[in-house]
């Protein structure tokens, strides 16, 4: 690899400043915010060679059951009437006994006074269930489709010119030339996205004539259809929240903007994990927006494996590392494991292979190696990420989140010093982490850790009483 995606990434984010991308308009309607964080990330990848967010994930649909169709009938998305909120939540659930949870939203709303209606997308073609999740409506667009036909000829000119101005403003700021297959998916990509952004906002429209709701509350805001329904509320004076679900730091791409005008597909607030993410990045919103409310699932989590003991509750039990796999850093964080598993002095050592979500259904083809190895492979929802780290002892990886939500847990954490690392730097920066370069570096801390803890500092990046504060910022944005 040449250059780092973060130095590349800050070139992207001055292109699109310099060059005048985010005034373009198709339709009368500033498009570039709608697609930038898509058409960047391919950018990125082609020009640095490495994946940097997650593959994307084919949807698999199939006939619904009998058992599914009353499911989906349930939480039909029109049989509903006015509530103080509307939340569109994290559909990548995860399990937690019986059920399958928003790991964002849930334990926010269990704990919440004001009415609400929970839309939730497909999240790869399926909805999880069962699920607890109260006043749930199943987003379907298609049935607006089925009503409205989009003319694909009226903007075809215009979209056309507005390819090839990014296309160009692109090439010439970093002084590259695209690939004629990147082009092609940057065209396919923009005209597919005029075509969903004239359904989404009739249906985000119509959802929000329906609840009428006092606020709104997001997750994943650079999602293309969450960006529709935020510019919508926002259009009817409808404010407006994104929870953080992840690290965003100074390098995110959906949340760090150069360009300091007005964006309409931005949430009017942001609740972050605590003072480093509100200050880290360059969010497009006023300072004093950006709250530190803290991650309430993680809270939740820690405090239950942390209190219970869990790793002292088994006598004579191995030592537990494991690997946090993501696209791109993958394959590195594998060889690393793969060696590992080899050598003689961690045979005693339990070794999991914890894939990310987005590489469950394809993780064969992507990983062969992995198939066949000696270590224990997660490949599926069946416990959620917090159920790991409460039962392992270490935990290695690059620059995955659940390296930072290990501080909350009783693991030492150890970051490969490869790919875009750079990304954990406030971990090891804060002796919160090990930095290592080479297989052998992580089999010696290994081994030192396992005898003598690490000494970390008070951990500041996630803000505490989570619950409490969003309670209380939620009350002042509804009554206010």
């Amino acid at each position: 690899m040449g250059k780092t995606s973060v130095f590349v990434g800050e070139k992207l984010l001055e292109a699109e400043a310099r060059c005048g991308l985010f005034a373009l308009k198709v339709n009368n309607i500033c498009l570039w915010q709608y697609v930038r964080y898509t058409c960047m990330v391919k950018i990125l990848e082609e020009i640095t060679g490495v994946e940097t967010v997650c593959r994307g994930m084919s949807a698999v649909r199939k006939q619904k059951t009998q058992w599914e169709f009353k499911e989906w009938l349930k939480h039909q998305q029109f049989l509903a009437h006015k509530k103080d909120i509307l939340v569109l939540n994290h559909p990548r659930r995860v399990k937690e006994g019986r059920y399958y949870r928003c790991f964002v939203t849930d334990w926010i709303l269990e704990n919440l006074e004001y009415s609400y209606y929970v839309y939730e997308s497909e999240y790869g073609g399926m909805h999880y269930t069962p699920v607890r999740t109260r006043h749930l409506k199943y987003v379907n667009v298609d049935s607006i489709r089925k009503l409205v036909k989009y003319d694909e000829q009226r903007y075809k000119k215009e979209l056309s010119d507005f390819v090839n101005k990014v296309i160009c403003a692109f090439e010439g700021y970093c002084q590259v030339t695209l690939s004629a297959a990147l082009k092609q998916f940057l065209c396919s990509h923009i005209f597919n996205a005029c075509r969903e952004l004239f359904y989404d906002r009739i249906w985000a429209g119509l959802v929000l004539k329906l609840v009428r709701p006092r606020l709104v509350i997001v997750t994943v805001g650079y999602s293309f259809f969450v960006q529709v329904m935020v510019a919508e509320a926002k259009r009817l004076r409808i404010p407006t929240v994104e929870l953080q679900h992840a690290r965003i730091g100074d390098t995110h791409l959906a949340y760090n903007y150069i360009y300091r005008g007005e964006i309409e597909s931005f949430c009017d607030y942001m609740f972050v994990y605590g003072a480093y993410d509100k200050t880290a990045a360059r969010y497009p919103i006023l300072a004093d927006h950006v709250i530190a409310v803290g991650y309430p699932e993680l809270e939740r989590k820690a405090r239950c494996y942390v209190t219970n003991k869990i790793k002292k509750q088994t006598k004579n039990r191995r030592k537990v590392i494991t690997f946090l796999s993501a696209p791109g850093p993958g394959e590195i964080i594998l060889k690393y494991a793969l060696e590992l598993r080899k050598k003689e002095e961690l045979k005693n050592y339990r070794m999991i292979f914890k894939l990310h979500p987005c590489e469950y259904r394809d993780w064969k083809a992507w990983y062969p190696q992995l198939e066949h190895s000696d270590l224990e492979i997660v490949s599926d929802n069946q416990h959620d990420i917090y159920y790991y780290l409460g039962h392992s002892d270490y935990v290695v990886g690059i620059s995955s989140t659940a390296l930072f939500e290990a501080m909350e847990f009783d693991t030492q954490i150890f970051v490969i010093k490869d790919g875009d690392y750079r990304k954990a730097e406030y971990l090891y920066q804060n002796s919160n982490a090990c930095l290592v370069e080479t297989v052998e570096q992580l089999a010696e801390g290994l081994l030192i850790t396992n005898d003598k803890k690490l000494e970390k500092k008070d951990n500041k990046y996630f803000t505490t009483n989570s619950i409490q504060n969003i309670q209380k910022q939620i009350e002042r944005l509804i009554k206010n």
